[in-house]
């Protein structure tokens, strides 16, 4: 059996037999942390700056201009990144950038 060499930088995990998917754990204290600092996410929900960083992978769904004038992207959360962030009921999420950077969560209703 062969091992990578290197970490894969994909969300959707490695299949290694018998309907078993090797999925990286997230690194919620990272993005825990990342909120706690001045800048592009200061004062946001943790998953904010982990679904940011899918969008900038190609993840997410571009849905258009919100009543504020917002480009949003709609993210519809698996169950693992629902638990991992403690998200409840919300499965969900819509993101927008706004004029001075920052990245803030929409809602769509």
């Amino acid at each position: 059996m062969k091992t990578p060499q290197i970490k894969p930088n994909w969300k959707t995990g490695i299949y290694i037999g018998n309907g078993v998917i090797a999925k990286p754990k997230l690194d919620v204290e990272h993005y825990k942390n990342q909120v706690k600092l001045f800048g592009k996410f200061e004062g946001c929900k943790p998953i904010i700056p982990y679904l940011y960083d899918c969008l900038l992978d190609g993840d997410g769904e571009e849905i258009g201009e919100d009543n504020a004038g917002y480009n949003v992207i709609k993210f519809d959360l698996t169950i693992a990144e629902n638990e991992a962030f403690d998200m409840g009921d919300q499965w969900i999420v819509y993101l927008a950038e706004d004029s001075q950077g920052f990245v803030i969560e929409r809602k769509i209703k």
